[in-house]
């Protein structure tokens, strides 16, 4: 056998074919998925390469049709479907801008499209003119473009052997049917858990921030709700926290439970969040009669829960895609149009995700029967920030930190409406907790990695990410278990232990960061020393 000849061969006749625009097909939605590797499991990215690879066969057939000749169809498609891809990538490194030319605004957008369109009309009327086979062309990007594909595969394979790749969503077994509930019959008082990410404890907005929320501590204490003062976050991340709360233990721990080593695979993925979808807490509650009702909002990884009576889903997309592909579709020239007729912009989404959880939330108070937990996640004061301090609407997209404090008045105001229509409809009786999940994100001049990497950080900076907002209503007012530097691991732990008789010793109070994002998917966790907050 003549292996060099046979290879000869082979590159003769499959050379000249322009294959590179499949490879590239492969390549944008791979790549994406890369990007997230650590967010997202691998079945999700079918829809965006089902997409990309309908996109390109549309684009395909009509330049066939122009063009006649496969060459030039597929080097016209190749480059529509780069500029496609690529405008939302140019789009952040750029930043948003507006400049004004007479009444005409000219931003971020209109620039690109302009660009982009300079180039397909220039290689468009090239390609008609030309008399060039582009053969050479089609060599070296069937070389290139295959290059990157087996650069994207290598990744893929390395990432898969450093168990970063999840296939899909891990199915958990309900073990809350081993716990003996004893409520003796007595009446369950409705549970409301309302979060507010991102809500900043009183001492960082003072300190910080220059603002004194004292007026919402003293309404809340006004209705003999328990302030702690001094909780801090076990984890500052949404998904860790709350699904650590909601199972009553640290994430050490709920591997353990699933017998799941997180340095052998992706920990965010394969314990937190399966753990979360199917929650001790909600387990628990149901067992013992009540009904569950969950609203989320357009973040999918808090968004619905395996053991809810209802989830109430919001739902960015005309196009019923997830999280994952509707962020896909925004990184493409088409997120004008499509954010127009089809998916929300992060600014519209953020807006109708508050609306449609704050009105839920009412219906629930008012037509659901008793007993009832609701859990309810809100992305408020989180940016991107869509209202003022009366909780009018920005007229803008707003992104900085400008208008945080702002969002924090908001957060007060529609906090002081729920909890006047729960106790108005519950006649005072039933337990409400009102708490944040973490701290506000950091400056990239405070953590200039990301909102994980904490090595070499402030003390201040520790404080702004894991001192968060924590109040309790119990209704016999029995505060005796709560205490000041309460943390969210610890607050079902007291709950159930009081409404169902059962008996969960309270756990040490820890806050958990990271030097570095890999070593939370790896529960590579440090602990902060209490020395940072002392006397804050």
């Amino acid at each position: 056998m003549n292996l060099p000849k046979i290879i000869n061969n082979f590159w003769l006749k499959y050379s000249l074919a322009p294959f590179y625009l499949l490879l590239v097909t492969l390549v944008i939605p791979l790549n994406f998925y890369l990007t997230n590797v650590n967010e997202a499991y691998f079945t999700v990215t079918f829809a965006s390469l089902l997409l990309t690879a309908l996109y390109m066969c549309v684009i395909y057939l009509i330049l066939r049709i122009i063009f006649r000749n496969d060459h030039k169809s597929t080097l016209m498609s190749f480059i529509v479907i780069l500029i496609t891809f690529s405008h939302g990538h140019f789009k952040n490194i750029i930043g948003d801008f507006t400049i004004l030319i007479g009444s005409l605004h000219f931003g971020v957008d209109k620039m690109l499209f302009t660009i982009w369109g300079l180039i397909l009309v220039g290689s468009f009327v090239f390609l008609l003119v030309t008399k060039s086979k582009l053969i050479f062309v089609t060599k070296l990007l069937n070389v290139v473009i295959g290059a990157v594909v087996l650069i994207n595969i290598y990744n893929l394979l390395i990432a898969a052997q450093q168990g970063r790749v999840s296939i899909n969503e891990t199915q958990l077994i309900n073990h809350s049917d081993e716990i003996i509930l004893n409520n003796d019959n007595q009446e369950l008082p409705d549970i409301y858990h309302l979060v507010f990410d991102k809500y900043a404890s009183n001492h960082v907005l003072i300190d910080q921030y220059s603002f004194d929320n004292s007026d919402i501590i003293n309404y809340l204490e006004n209705q003999n709700f328990y302030v702690a003062s001094d909780s801090k976050a076990n984890y500052p991340h949404t998904l860790y926290s709350l699904s650590t709360e909601l199972n009553m233990n640290y994430a050490d721990e709920l591997a353990k439970d699933l017998n799941t080593d997180p340095t052998e695979v992706n920990g965010e993925l394969n314990i937190i969040f399966p753990k979360f979808r199917d929650h001790l807490v909600g387990q628990l509650l149901t067992q013992a009669g009540y009904s569950y009702y969950h609203i989320g909002n357009w973040f999918y990884p808090t968004q619905t829960s395996n053991n809810a009576t209802e989830n109430f889903i919001f739902n960015s997309t005309k196009l019923n895609f997830n999280e994952y592909t509707n962020k896909f579709l925004q990184t493409t020239m088409l997120e004008p149009i499509l954010s127009k007729y089809f998916i929300l912009s992060e600014y519209d989404q953020q807006y109708e995700a508050l609306v449609y959880g704050l009105d839920e939330l009412e219906s629930v108070i008012n037509s659901k029967a008793s007993p009832k937990f609701v859990f309810a996640h809100y992305l408020l004061p989180h940016a991107p920030y869509v209202y003022d301090k009366k909780c009018e609407r920005i007229s803008s997209y707003i992104k900085g930190y400008v208008y945080y404090l702002d969002a924090i008045q908001c957060a007060n105001l529609k906090i002081q409406e729920v909890v006047d229509l729960i106790m108005a409809k519950s006649d005072r009786k039933a337990i409400i907790i009102i708490q944040s999940d973490e701290g506000p994100n950091a400056t990239r001049q405070e953590m200039p990695g990301d909102d994980y990497t904490f090595k070499g950080v402030t003390e201040d900076t520790i404080r702004k990410r894991t001192e968060i907002q924590y109040a309790m209503y119990l209704p016999d007012q029995d505060y005796t278990k709560l205490y000041q530097t309460i943390t969210p691991v610890n607050t079902y732990r007291i709950i159930l232990n009081k409404v169902l008789n059962l008996n969960y010793p309270l756990l040490e109070d820890q806050t958990l960061i990271t030097d570095k994002t890999n070593d939370m998917f790896e529960f590579n966790f440090i602990k902060v020393d209490p020395s940072v907050y002392q006397d804050k």
